[in-house]
């Protein structure tokens, strides 16, 4: 992902993390230029059209494999580097960019993590609903750490 495009859509993470608190912290005129792309009448409306929007992307796709380990994934590398998002999630707004002082990563609103949760739930898939820590032991069973092991 180029990192100009991630720069532009860089917020300061909070312990908000709502999609409405998540927009409002977008730089003002981006968020006035998605706006009107989006023909929203305000803020709130933009965030029901992101939510419904990324609803409606999940159902017709929901039985698809690739994406289901595709989100599974997304959900296990919240808040580490940015390289599991993809550069059209992030100006979808269906993810946030913030820098955690060490380098870019990224959270995904409440609403889109309760979807994709769900969604795959309700569908009979198995999906880790409990992010594993840096620190603790990998669920792998190696008895390493998970950074050091399946968190590479």
């Amino acid at each position: 992902m180029k990192q100009e495009i991630l720069l532009k859509y860089e917020i300061k993470k909070d312990d908000k993390t709502d999609m409405l608190s998540s927009l409002k912290k977008l730089d003002k005129k981006l968020l006035d230029k998605v706006m009107e792309k989006e023909c929203a009448e305000d803020i709130n409306d933009l965030a029901k059209m992101i939510i419904d929007e990324f609803k409606y992307l999940l159902s017709i796709s929901k039985d698809d494999v690739a994406t289901q380990v595709f989100f599974e994934h997304l959900l296990d590398c919240e808040d580490t580097p940015i390289f599991a998002a993809y550069q059209s999630d992030v100006e979808s707004l269906y993810v946030f960019v913030y820098d955690n002082g060490k380098y870019l990563s990224y959270y995904i609103p409440d609403e889109i993590k309760e979807e994709i949760i769900r969604v795959f739930i309700n569908n009979g898939q198995v999906i880790n609903k409990n992010k594993v820590g840096r620190n603790e032991p990998c669920p792998c069973g190696s008895g390493r750490k998970y950074k050091q092991c399946c968190g590479k």
